[in-house]
């Protein structure tokens, strides 16, 4: 059986490596593509797990990330004999890529990723001893100009 490698567009996606496992669970390697901003969360989710290999850019380019992604892809897919290979990532601009992959009998796919949200948060014990503010009382008006204030104003001729 085929190794399935698989390659994480970390800036698009930041699956942990439980989502990993969920969406691959065969999956031989990780390879985490990331940016300078995303190296503490990408190191996480390696943690000492040897499948993972963090692949830093450090490219200041549009689509610099995709393209190191795209080129690892490629190289895989030479070192291998049967590549099975699977791209995590929304960005469907990788699809073009992997079409012409599929074209040359390699195993070569996209996954997308979200993010399941979390229920609303408890309230804390804090918020819960909260006392409300009350507001204060308006100052009383005088019962004759209470009345003027509610009778209709009279029409000028």
């Amino acid at each position: 059986m085929s190794e399935l490698h698989v390659l994480v567009d970390f800036e698009n996606v930041q699956p942990t490596m439980d989502d990993l496992i969920k969406l691959a669970p065969e999956l031989k390697a990780v390879w985490l593509f990331h940016g300078p901003t995303l190296a503490k969360r990408a190191l996480k989710v390696k943690g000492d797990d040897a499948r993972v290999t963090l692949v830093p850019h450090s490219g200041k380019r549009k689509n610099a990330l995709d393209f190191h992604l795209t080129f690892y892809l490629g190289y895989l897919a030479a070192r291998r004999t049967e590549p099975r290979l699977l791209v995590v990532a929304n960005d469907q601009g990788y699809d073009s890529m992997l079409d012409h992959a599929k074209s040359l009998g390699i195993e070569a796919s996209r996954v997308g990723f979200k993010v399941k949200e979390k229920p609303a948060a408890k309230k804390t014990a804090a918020a819960k001893k909260a006392v409300p503010v009350e507001k204060p009382e308006a100052p009383a008006v005088p019962a004759k100009k209470a009345a003027a204030k509610k009778a209709p104003a009279k029409k000028v001729a």
